[in-house]
């Protein structure tokens, strides 16, 4: 069972943090990848389960995948795109640290990449 470290710390929409995923085919072993968070504030308060999409450098693959415009700002170091259709959730102890926000043209646009594979 998880005990939450994240009092005091605060996990906002739109922010981008460090966290740590397991490999599918070896859990023993690890990355640690840029995320942007997803889900809403007032869960991210209430919950210690947060909705994350990564965040990668490669090109983007579909439609799905969100280009982000303001990346520099965000606190990346290399242009980088959000694959909307990997949603996943994580526990906050695997966010390791924040490095950034995105901006609010590229948050609105991957809000609705995200909206569009759920109609």
């Amino acid at each position: 069972m998880f005990m939450t470290r994240s009092i005091g710390i605060r996990y906002c929409r739109g922010d981008i943090w460090v966290a740590k995923f397991s490999y599918y085919e070896d859990p023993t072993q690890y990355k640690m990848r840029p995320v942007v968070i997803i889900s809403n504030d007032e869960l991210n308060e209430s919950d210690d389960v947060i909705i994350l999409a990564p965040i990668t450098s490669a090109r983007p693959r579909n439609d799905y995948d969100v280009i982000i415009n303001y990346w520099r700002d965000a606190g990346l170091d290399r242009a980088s795109c959000i694959r909307a259709s990997k949603l996943t959730s994580l526990h906050k102890a695997f966010l390791k640290v924040k490095i950034g926000t995105l901006q609010c043209t590229d948050l609105k646009s991957v809000l609705d990449v995200s909206r569009l594979i759920f109609n």
